[in-house]
C-alpha cells in the first residue's frame, strides 16, 4: 500500500481512540477530581519510564533489519530484559511496602500493577513493531481503539460504584492489557517464536545495535521523566490536585500531538528506512510539517486564549486551574505537534547521538527551571509557564538539528517556522482582542471556537491540496 493509503488507515483508527477519552472526559471528570487524575498521570509516568528500560528502545531496532530471524532475535532480548525490570519493579515495590511503611495508600497499585503495567507496556511495543514490519497498521491503530475503550469502561464503572482515587489507573491497566493482546495475537507473535533464547545471540545484538543502549535508552527516559516534570515536581510539593490539573490540561492539548505522531510516525519511519537517501524524503518531510505548523496554529490559539472559561464550561468549575494551565501551554503543544512523527529520522540515520545530546541538555535545562519557579513562587501556574518556555526552546533546536543531520535544507525549515510564529500570533492577538470585547461569555466561547474552526479548516484545506501536489510530484508510491 501507498504511504497515503497506510497513513489514512492509522489517522483513522487513531483518531476514534484519540476521541473515545475526549469525549469521556466531560464524565470522568465529575466521577473523579483533580486527586484522582494527578495519581493516574503519576502512575503512567512511572510506568512509561520503567518501560523503556525495560525495552532499551530496541522495539524500534525490530523494524530496522531485513531478516525477519534476527527481527524475532532482538524481540527475544527485549523480552528477557523486561521480565528482569518487571521482576525488580516488583521486589522494589513488596519491600517498600512491607518494611519501610511506602506506598501505604493504594499499595495495590504501585505493588502489583506497576510491574505488571510495565510487561504489559513491553509487550504492546514489540507487537507494534512487527506489525510496522509487516505493513499491518490497521492492526495498530484497531489496538488503540481497545485500549481506549478498555480504559472507558472500567475506569467509568469504578468510578460509578465506588469512590476509589485509582479507578483511572486500572482503568489504564485494562485498556494496556487488551491493546497489547489484540496487537500480538492479529501479528502471530506468540513468546515461543521470538527467537533464540542464547547468550552469544544476545551479545552479537547488544553489539550490532548498541546506540540503543547508549544514546536511545538514556535519550527517552530523560525524555520521559522531563515529560512528565511538572507532574513528579507538584507532587512532590505535596499538591497532588495541581498534578491532576496540569495531567488534564496537558492529555486536551496533546490530543492532536497523539493523533498525528501515532497515525504518521510508524508510517513514516518505515517510508524513511526505505528512502534514506532518496532526495524525495526531504520534500514529503518539508511538505508534511508545513501541512501541520500551520493547519493546527488556529486550534492552539484559541485554546492559548480561552483555555480557563472553556475548561469551567466543558470539565466544571473546579476545573478552571486545569484551564489556565491549558492556556500557557498550547504554544508548546503546538509544536509538539510538529516534532513527534519526524524525530524517528535520528533512528534512521544512525545518529541518536545528536538526539540525545539535545534532549538530555533541554531537558536538564527546564527541569531546573520548572523546580525553581515553583520553589520560589509556590504557584503551579508560573511553573507550567516555565516549562512552555523552555519546551518551546527545546522544540525548535529539536527541528534544527534533525533537518541538519539528515542534510534538510535549514533555512527552508527557518523560512517555515516563521511563517507560522507570524500567523500564530495573529491569531492569538484576535481571539485576545476579541475577548476583551465580547467576555467569557458562552456565545463569546462559541464564536471565537467556530473562528478558529473556520481558519483552521481552510488553511488545512489549502495545505492538504499543497501538500498532495508534491506528493503527486514525488510519485504515488510516497
Amino acid at each position: 500500500m501507498s504511504f497515503r493509503t497506510n497513513f489514512v488507515a492509522m489517522f483513522t483508527g487513531t483518531a476514534l481512540a484519540q476521541a473515545l477519552p475526549i469525549l469521556a472526559s466531560p464524565l470522568l471528570t465529575r466521577l473523579y477530581g483533580p486527586e484522582a487524575y494527578g495519581l493516574q498521570t503519576l502512575f503512567m509516568g512511572i510506568a512509561a519510564s520503567l518501560a523503556v528500560v525495560a525495552t532499551c528502545r530496541l522495539d524500534l531496532a525490530i523494524v530496522l533489519p531485513d531478516d525477519e530471524a534476527e527481527a524475532k532475535q532482538i524481540a527475544s532480548l527485549v523480552c528477557m530484559i523486561a521480565g528482569a525490570v518487571s521482576t525488580l519493579t516488583f521486589c522494589f515495590g513488596l519491600v517498600a511496602f512491607l518494611f519501610f511503611g511506602l506506598f501505604q495508600s493504594n499499595g495495590i497499585v504501585w505493588v502489583l500493577v506497576l510491574p505488571l503495567m510495565v510487561v504489559a507496556i513491553t509487550a504492546m511495543q514489540v507487537g507494534v513493531a512487527f506489525a510496522t514490519r509487516t505493513r499491518s497498521f490497521r492492526t495498530i491503530a484497531g489496538s488503540g481503539v481497545i485500549n481506549q475503550t478498555g480504559f472507558l469502561l472500567i475506569s467509568s464503572g469504578i468510578g460509578i460504584v465506588t469512590t476509589s482515587t485509582a479507578g483511572l489507573v486500572f482503568g489504564k491497566f485494562v485498556g494496556q492489557v487488551l491493546a497489547a493482546t489484540s496487537v500480538l495475537r492479529n501479528c502471530l507473535l506468540p513468546i515461543h517464536t521470538t527467537g533464540e533464547w542464547n547468550v552469544p545471540t544476545f551479545r552479537q545484538l547488544i553489539a550490532r545495535y548498541y546506540q540503543f543502549f547508549v544514546f536511545n535508552t538514556p535519550y527517552s527516559l530523560v525524555g520521559t521523566i522531563a515529560r512528565d516534570a511538572p507532574i513528579f515536581l507538584f507532587t512532590a510539593f505535596s499538591n497532588i490536585a495541581a498534578a491532576g490539573a496540569y495531567a488534564l490540561a496537558r492529555s486536551m492539548l496533546l490530543a492532536p500531538t497523539l493523533l498525528v505522531s501515532n497515525s504518521l510516525s510508524q508510517v513514516f519511519f518505515k517510508e524513511a528506512v526505505a528512502k534514506k537517501s532518496d532526495i524525495r524524503l526531504e520534500k514529503l518531510t518539508l511538505s508534511i510539517l508545513s501541512a501541520g505548523i500551520f493547519a493546527s496554529a488556529p486550534l492552539f490559539a484559541f485554546a492559548g486564549v480561552f483555555g480557563e472559561p472553556l475548561f469551567i464550561r466543558v470539565f466544571g468549575v473546579s476545573w478552571g486551574t486545569a484551564g489556565m494551565m491549558a492556556a500557557a501551554l498550547a504554544p508548546a503543544a503546538w509544536l509538539a505537534l510538529q516534532t513527534g512523527w519526524p524525530e524517528r529520522l535520528f533512528e534512521v540515520h544512525m545518529r541518536q547521538g545528536v538526539s540525545f545530546v539535545v534532549q538530555i541538555s533541554c531537558d536538564v535545562i527546564t527541569a531546573i527551571a520548572v523546580a525553581s519557579v515553583l520553589w520560589a513562587s509556590k504557584n503551579p501556574l508560573w511553573a507550567v509557564i516555565a516549562y512552555t518556555i523552555c519546551n518551546i526552546a527545546y522544540h525548535h533546536i529539536y527541528l534544527y538539528a534533525l533537518f541538519k543531520i539528515s542534510a534538510f535544507s535549514v533555512l527552508s525549515l527557518a523560512k517555515c517556522l516563521l511563517k507560522a510564529w507570524l500567523l500564530y500570533l495573529a491569531l492569538w492577538a484576535g481571539l485576545g482582542l476579541q475577548r476583551q470585547l465580547l467576555g467569557e461569555s458562552l456565545i463569546s466561547l462559541m464564536l471565537a471556537g467556530l473562528v478558529a474552526g473556520f481558519a483552521a479548516s481552510l488553511i488545512g484545506l489549502y495545505s492538504y491540496r499543497k501538500a498532495n501536489q508534491t506528493r503527486e510530484s514525488l510519485g504515488d508510491s510516497l
